[in-house]
């Protein structure tokens, strides 16, 4: 069962990590041409995002190695001589229960310490080399300012390019409105 379970689980995390990461390449595919992207940006913002990925991954992949071993276990009909030998139903999926046990630790350490490192990296090179903006030069959003009696207003404004869109100037009247 341990033999079946684990190779279950590496085909069913190797699948769905493979699936997972081409639909986000695809669907990325726009933005790194719109932004003109080396081939090496996009592995480098990529192998930051591994972690991610993996991290979304290992619950599905949990689940489908589970059900995909019962399933074979059960056409090949050794549930059933598991129980006709007197082994109980219990025992005989317990070594699942712990592999999965000992991989949910694994998975809180993934999440809770190594995604958010990886995930700034990931945004990091985004902003920095993909986008070609400096660290300094964050794009803002809804931007207030107020001079007098006049407010403006921009919706984007980026300081290093010094590039602000949707403008919108307000005039304020004695009362301050």
């Amino acid at each position: 069962v341990v033999r079946h379970y684990t190779l279950m689980l590496l085909l069913a995390f190797g699948v769905l990590f493979v699936g997972y990461l081409l639909v986000d390449i695809l669907e990325r595919l726009e933005w790194f041409a719109r932004h003109n992207a080396t081939p090496t940006d996009a592995f480098r913002f990529y192998a930051a995002r591994i972690p991610l990925l993996a991290s979304r991954i290992v619950p599905m992949s949990l689940l489908l190695a589970t059900a995909l071993t019962v399933s074979v276990l059960s056409f090949h009909r050794e549930l059933i001589g598991m129980r006709a030998s007197g082994i109980s139903a219990t025992r005989k999926l317990s070594c699942i229960l712990v592999i999965a046990s000992l991989i949910a630790p694994l998975s809180f350490v993934l999440n809770e310490y190594i995604v958010p490192r990886t995930n700034a990296l990931a945004d990091r090179l985004k902003e920095t080399e993909i986008k070609d903006r400096s660290e300094t030069g964050v794009l803002q959003k809804v931007v207030w300012y107020r001079s007098g009696s006049h407010v403006s207003q921009a919706r984007q404004l980026d300081p290093t390019l010094g590039e602000a869109t949707d403008i919108s100037i307000y005039e304020l009247g004695e009362m301050g409105l």
